[in-house]
């Protein structure tokens, strides 16, 4: 999917199929807040924020959850799911966890190309010496 594009059409096929989704949430996107709870620390500062939130494109409608998370230091987090029943840290962990997977995939790619070319490359070699 393009990052710079968002497909709400795409989301609510993926909802009706049953298929969990979490994304980081464009800042343009246009939606109407249903529901939201703010929770804030023992110290008064706020953690995050928790939306029921409306998409609207013509007749297309999608309703997902908003999750704005805050970091001491850091730039708050805004993600988009369509799952209610995984608690905000889970959210977050399985939005953190998407670039760990794409790096194994990314690097057991590579270590097959490598396997493979190896392979491809010792090959005569092998047959060369009446290696079997």
């Amino acid at each position: 999917m393009d990052r710079g594009y968002v497909d709400i059409a795409q989301f609510q096929r993926l909802t009706e199929e049953g298929v969990c989704y979490v994304t980081k949430m464009k800042k343009n996107l246009k939606y109407e807040v249903l529901e939201s709870v703010t929770y804030v620390n023992t110290e008064g500062l706020v953690t995050h924020i928790d939306q029921k939130v409306r998409f609207t494109r013509g007749e297309l409608i999608h309703e997902a959850r908003r999750v704005e998370i805050f970091y001491e230091n850091k730039k708050p987090v805004v993600l988009l799911t369509n799952n209610y029943d995984f608690t905000v840290e889970d959210v977050a962990e399985i939005y953190r966890l998407r670039g760990l997977s794409s790096r194994c995939t990314n690097s057991s790619n590579r270590i097959s190309r490598f396997i493979s070319s190896m392979e491809t490359a010792s090959t005569p070699y092998k047959y060369r010496h009446g290696w079997f």
